[in-house]
């Protein structure tokens, strides 16, 4: 026997199937709704040269490097006096804001994912709440440099060698 679950669709009393997060009604909607949003997203020019990015070896490269630049920590719990492995590096200016940035090592920061979700619930408040968190980033950034002495010749090195290959 098969357990039922509520369907998820907002105001809806019927039960869904252990597979399905929505009922028999809702299911088909909700299927087209999501190939509709799919459909929007891929014909977005933003969202698609943002998207290319995170998929450049450049990128690949410059993040793994920051990951060892930041010693795998996230650098907020680490000014809390906390240590958690980092999950995301972090573009303080987005890229779909400041696209110039992108390969900007001081835009950069190691964040474990509650804290990266904490940043971006802050960004999402408005636009002086996001320039309020960009600016404690950017001391945090500055903060974790000087105390480990952070090491930007690797990342001066990836510079020289990613302008060669560029066309």
């Amino acid at each position: 026997m098969a357990i039922l679950y509520k369907c998820r669709r907002r105001g809806c009393m019927k039960l869904a199937e252990e597979d399905s997060k929505y009922c028999s009604l809702h299911k088909d909607i909700e299927l087209q709704r999501y190939k509709e949003y799919k459909r929007n997203k891929r014909n977005d020019k933003e969202y698609k040269k943002v998207n290319d990015f995170y998929n450049t070896k450049e990128w690949t490269r410059l993040r793994d490097l920051m990951r060892s630049e930041y010693l795998g920590m996230c650098v907020v719990c680490w000014a809390k006096d906390k240590i958690e492995m980092l999950h995301t590096i972090h573009h303080v200016e987005e890229v779909r804001d400041n696209f110039d940035r992108r390969l900007d090592a001081s835009n950069l920061i190691g964040l474990c994912s509650s804290c990266h979700k904490r940043v971006h619930d802050e960004y999402k408040k408005g636009v002086q709440q996001k320039k309020n968190m960009q600016k404690i980033l950017f001391g945090l950034i500055r903060k974790f440099g000087e105390e480990f002495k952070r090491n930007t010749g690797g990342y001066k090195k990836f510079c020289e060698v990613s302008s060669k290959v560029r066309p």
